[in-house]
């Protein structure tokens, strides 16, 4: 079960992690630990979901005392389960006094509807054919309904908690109550159902049960996008308790500024309810625990005024699971940022009973675990040992975690040797071979009738392609299994076709006469479209460009044209890009390889390197194979000589004496392409003046990077990037992409480098958004020279910052406005400006 500490289970939340292994022997998997439960003989039961053969079921895993699996679980300690129609996953785990097993979450019926779903397992793994329908119960509590947590009466009967989907925005809590058979217990409510409704969109995460029969259900509830817990207490027959609190409900924020939510709860003895969570304190989530008295006020004897917040991890946490001990403390489980600000740790910590932190377990109190990138999700106490479980996850794969910890907060070597163990449960689909032959190619049917039919999205029958007719097909994006492939005809209509009657021909060119069909939608369009209503044209018009008479003109080989048209790319993103780009891809085809080409030779380089990434990258066009050097090579082979260049010799300065000449290696591999060599040279003699390899960086589509010469060509920023990308949210995680700018200068013979402070912004060790996040690009770019003697740039720096308890990243960005002035003796002075339009 989640989170009640009547009978050592628990829960919260899941998601990732990694260490010392016990892996079921499966490919790959995607598991999440979502509830554990702990067994007088020692024993341990994780339940949650896992992914078999790409579809979620529900997923039960049962270790010995000394971390291995238990073979007398079905003889491999792990057991996957479907219920109902498609995914199914299972999130709260309770232990009958017998030995069996309960497991709740959601199920969908046959008519697709999300259920609450109750199986029992015996203690072998069997399902239990005495309970429900063969050993599972779906119970549908309104349109959708989602079971989250679990909890045992003394009596046999199984209390359910979850939410219900009433309408629109508003879910209520539910709880259900069922007879030990499996059956609704009418005695609860008349119906075996009850709810509580706080008005809006409510989801419970926790119940645990007190003594007397009472049931506490705790979660949150959002109000004006706003999240605060909320604690619901019901009676013993259903109805909600008016004695506490006056309605059976309570709403709290936990005492932050921001969101809160309700994890876990847990009933003490003495009638007192604890409830976990996260609360956020300037935009940051601590853990937070409440404890309330009977009638539904808070504790004032805990904490001073019953509640307690406590910050964990460089840049916030979030308690997911309560578990109390038999002396009255109370420890509380879930996640932290880990001090590299990429990955979760798991975190626990022991409270005293009067809500002070007990210094005697861990590090005064606290003890976080490094375990790759983890999310603890539930907790219980065993024998004085803390078990802590959830999800881990490296890079791959999802799987099964679990942590035991002494008494005093350190790891239990006894315990799989290191004191955690990881488990793959399930299975991934197997990855598909790589598809090398071109997504889009030339085509022509193969049907024994002769013929083939075209048809829309809807499937209405919108053309037929008969035998020997070309046209072009294009497999599905990122969908191998799709039977249905996108055509384009001779004629320009656009449809779908089933892929087993097309046959492709990929070595030849696609129909020039297509684009030649949008040549003509051109024209017609120039004298329809509204300008202003249009993101790409919008965006042309603002710096200085007529976009549909332009594209017209371009389309008809006109150089100016096209050159004016390429210079658009770099001002074009969001939805303007997703219109231009296409129309690049389309015009660069209708002019041809010779046109192009003879447009590219009169471009800037900036230009050029514009012009490559639409037709190598950029390209959302259905019909386009981007990324293909090689059909580059083949069809627009002057132009790909220009742009795939192994050395460049440009940037001239004003007075024309100086240039810079690059050399790269592998120039067609836009992956890993580098700058092999950089110098300055002296353009009437060919004579290099001065080595710039050691400040280029430059690497991939952006390896040519950039020189702003000053007027009186004394002075020159150099700029290369390296904007290679990748996670910045795992363990090892890849480098921020970076822009840097050096500046040389000439001040008598030669030119030299100047040491410039671009990489000390001032505030940046002071800035407290800035804490405990991750760099995800540092740009350090020109902008203008003022006059020969100060140089403006600007410094863009982006971060982003992981958001317990969802796993939500915040991103946010510094932008500085870099101002140096150089003197006549070499010297420079620098000062910085943190702009205010960031």
């Amino acid at each position: 079960m989640k989170s009640s500490a009547r009978l050592f289970s628990f829960y919260a939340c899941a998601s990732l992690v990694a260490f010392s292994h016990t892996v079921l022997a499966t490919e790959r998997s995607s598991a999440f630990g979502n509830s554990v439960a702990a067994r007088r003989d020692g024993k341990i039961v994780v339940a949650g979901s896992a992914q078999v053969s790409g579809v979620d079921q529900f997923a039960l895993v049962r270790y010995n005392s000394d971390g291995s699996l238990d073979t007398s679980l079905n003889s491999n300690g792990i057991i996957t389960t479907a219920v109902g129609k498609g995914t199914c996953k299972g999130e709260g785990v309770a232990l009958q006094e017998d030995g069996k097993i309960v497991v709740v979450g959601h199920s969908f019926n046959a008519g697709g509807q999300s259920c609450f779903t109750v199986l029992r397992y015996g203690a072998d793994g069997s399902l239990d054919t005495s309970f429900g329908d063969s050993g599972k119960i779906t119970t549908a509590v309104a349109k959708e309904s989602n079971a989250d947590s679990v909890a045992m009466q003394s009596d046999g009967k199984i209390v359910v908690a979850g939410n219900s989907f009433i309408d629109g925005g508003n879910n209520d809590f539910a709880v259900v109550r069922y007879n030990a058979n499996g059956k609704l217990d009418s005695s609860f409510n008349q119906t075996g159902k009850a709810s509580a409704d706080f008005g809006a969109h409510d989801l419970p995460r926790s119940v645990a049960l007190h003594g007397d029969g009472r049931i506490v259900v705790a979660g949150y509830t959002t109000d004006e996008s706003k999240k605060q817990c909320a604690l619901a207490c019901f009676k013993a027959n259903g109805s909600l308790d008016t004695s506490f609190n006056g309605t059976g409900k309570v709403v709290t924020t936990f005492g932050g500024d921001g969101d809160a939510e309700g994890q876990g709860v847990a009933a003490q003895s003495d009638g007192k309810t604890v409830v976990v969570g996260y609360a956020t304190v300037g935009g940051v989530q601590r853990f937070a625990v409440e404890r309330y008295k009977t009638d539904g006020a808070l504790d004032t004897s805990f904490g001073g005024t019953g509640r307690v917040l406590t910050a964990v991890g460089i840049s916030g946490s979030n308690a997911a699971g309560v578990a109390l001990q038999k002396d009255g403390k109370i420890v509380v489980a879930g996640y932290a940022v880990n001090n590299s600000g990429r990955v979760y740790d798991f975190a626990c910590l022991r409270y005293n009973a009067d809500g002070s932190l007990d210094q005697s377990f861990g590090d005064h109190g606290k003890v976080t675990t490094d375990v790759g990138d983890g999310k603890a999700s539930s907790l219980a106490v065993q024998d004085n040992k803390i078990i802590v479980a959830g999800s881990a996850y490296d890079g791959d794969n999802n799987e099964f975690a679990v942590v035991r910890y002494n008494a005093s907060g350190k790891l239990d070597t006894s315990f799989n040797s290191a004191g955690s163990v990881l488990t793959a449960v399930g299975s991934k689909p197997p990855e598909a071979e790589e598809d090398s032959t071109p997504r889009v190619s030339m085509a022509v049917i193969s049907d024994p009738d002769g013929y083939t039919n075209v048809r829309d999205y809807d499937g209405k029958v919108i053309a037929k392609v008969k035998k020997g007719e070309r046209f072009i097909a294009a497999k599905p994006w990122n969908q191998s299994g799709d039977s249905k492939w996108s055509v384009r005809l001779k004629s320009g209509l656009t449809g779908f076709m089933d892929k087993t009657r097309i046959h492709l021909l990929p070595d030849e060119p696609l129909m020039k006469l297509n684009y030649d069909a949008r040549k003509k939608e051109w024209r017609k369009l120039l004298s329809k479209r509204v300008t202003e209503n249009d993101e790409a044209a919008s965006q042309a018009k603002g710096h200085g460009v007529d976009y549909n008479k332009t594209l017209v003109r371009a389309s008809e080989g006109n150089l100016e044209a096209l050159a004016k048209f390429a210079s658009l790319a770099e001002f074009m993103d969001g939805a303007a890009a997703e219109a231009y780009f296409p129309e690049a891809w389309e015009l660069f085809h209708v002019v041809g390889d010779k046109t192009l080409a003879k447009s590219v030779r009169g471009l800037p380089l900036a230009d050029q390197a514009g012009v490559r990434r639409t037709l190598i990258g950029e390209s959302a066009e259905e019909f386009a194979n981007p990324g293909d050097v090689d059909y580059l090579q083949r069809y627009f082979p002057e132009t790909t000589k220009l742009l795939f260049r192994g050395e460049i010799v440009d940037w001239t300065s004003p007075d024309g004496r100086y240039g810079i000449r690059k050399t790269f290696t592998d120039p067609l591999d836009l992956a890993e392409s580098k700058v092999s060599h950089a110098e300055l040279i002296e353009k009437a003699t060919g004579q290099t003046l001065c080595d710039l390899t050691n400040a280029d960086i430059g690497v991939g589509g952006d390896r040519e990077g950039s020189v702003l010469w000053s007027p009186d060509s004394k002075r020159f920023a150099y700029v290369a990037s390296d904007l290679r990308g990748g996670r910045l949210f795992r363990k090892a995680a890849a480098p921020p992409q970076k822009t840097q700018t050096t500046v040389y200068q000439n001040p008598e013979k030669s030119f030299t480098k100047i040491d410039l402070p671009f990489d000390q912004p001032p505030g940046k060790e002071n800035d407290p958004e800035i804490k405990g996040a991750v760099m995800g690009h540092e740009f350090v770019t020109p902008v203008r020279w003022a006059d020969a003697n100060t140089l403006i740039l600007e410094r863009h720096d982006y971060y982003e910052r992981l958001m317990p308890p969802a796993g939500s990243v915040h991103g946010f960005d510094r932008l500085y406005e870099i101002t140096v002035s150089f003197k006549d003796d070499g010297t420079a002075n620098t000062s910085w400006k943190l702009r205010e339009d960031r």
